[in-house]
């Protein structure tokens, strides 16, 4: 044990450090779900109940995603929106931020494929 902490010291870190984290990924999440939104508003050409001229197509709900960061996994409520264009055809809105299949981020991908690069899988299995 270490010059002055105690093992309820370290505990109280510990919750510390876990709390702060989640405020993290939380606010990450925010910052995430808002840019969604700004992003489809561009997209449609209106904002979310506005009336314009120019609209393009009308959102529809939100689906849930789940989004592994470097600070921890996210989960997100992605917009859904119709787009129309002046042939009056309809499409699904496509992030560009987010795009379909994409789990995690580059940083999280690199982490992963570093790992098993290094053989970490193989040594987990007990194979050499």
């Amino acid at each position: 044990m270490r010059k002055g902490t105690t093992e309820g010291g370290e505990d109280q870190a510990g919750l510390w450090r876990e709390g702060l984290e989640a405020a993290i990924r939380e606010r990450v999440r925010e910052v995430i779900e808002k840019i969604l939104h700004e992003e489809v508003e561009e997209a449609l050409g209106a904002g979310r109940g506005q009336r314009a001229l120019g609209r393009r197509g009308y959102r529809h709900g939100t689906k849930a995603r789940g989004l592994a960061l470097r600070s921890g996994a996210v989960k997100l409520a992605v917009p859904r929106a119709r787009l129309v264009n002046s042939d009056r055809d309809e499409g699904e809105w496509r992030s560009v931020l987010l795009p379909r299949y994409r789990r995690s981020s580059p940083e999280v991908e690199q982490a992963v494929l570093g790992v098993y690069l290094s053989g970490a899988t193989r040594a987990a299995s007990g194979e050499r």
